[in-house]
């Protein structure tokens, strides 16, 4: 999964680059009543360095952000992240792993500084829920429930704050880089305006 995001996003940049190239580069200004999409891939996911779990599939998302004015936007983020803890030794004697598979949708509204050239520099808050299921790999999710008060699927509250910067490659690609405590403390990507 991780060898097929890189590929396309190595094809994506080539196929930016060679667009770039046939044109001189413009300047453009981020600004009101723009409407943007992106796709983000977590590199620093908070559950490999908070519980030393693998990930099985790191933080994917999607999100699309309206500025209403040159200075604020509000935006929708989908993510979507699979981690699978270190083996345990339940009662039984056998071996369990514990697999959380993740979903959030969040509002991020989103203060901008965009009063340079080809440059957004941003910060805001990321409020939503988490939609978790938990699943174990061998025999059942008992001790897990009891011992841990771990339930098969569970909602959470999901807040955060984050920062940012992105750069526009022309004027319809964007590469952004954010910093921020979701599922990922480290996210990069491209956006599209449209």
């Amino acid at each position: 999964m991780k060898n097929l995001l890189l590929g396309l996003v190595t094809i994506l940049m080539f196929s930016i680059n060679l667009a770039a190239q046939k044109s001189s580069k413009p300047a453009r200004l981020f600004q009101k009543g723009q409407t943007d999409v992106q796709i983000g891939y977590g590199l620093l996911t908070t559950a490999v360095i908070v519980d030393h779990a693998n990930a099985k599939m790191p933080p994917l998302t999607v999100k699309v952000d309206r500025m209403f004015s040159d200075n604020f936007s509000l935006g929708l983020s989908y993510t979507h992240s699979i981690h699978e803890a270190e083996p345990i030794i339940v009662p039984d004697g056998i071996f369990q792993r514990v697999t959380n598979n993740t979903r959030q949708i969040a509002l991020r509204p989103t203060f901008h500084f965009t009063h340079l050239k080809n440059l957004d520099f941003y910060g805001g808050a990321l409020l939503g829920v988490n939609i978790q299921k938990f699943s174990v790999d061998q025999g059942g999710f008992d001790y897990i429930q009891r011992h841990m008060g771990i339930k098969p699927k569970r909602n959470t509250f999901a807040y955060s704050a984050f920062i940012g910067g992105r750069y526009a490659i022309n004027k319809r690609w964007t590469a952004f880089g954010e910093i921020g405590f979701s599922a990922a403390l480290l996210s990069v990507g491209i956006g599209y305006k449209i």
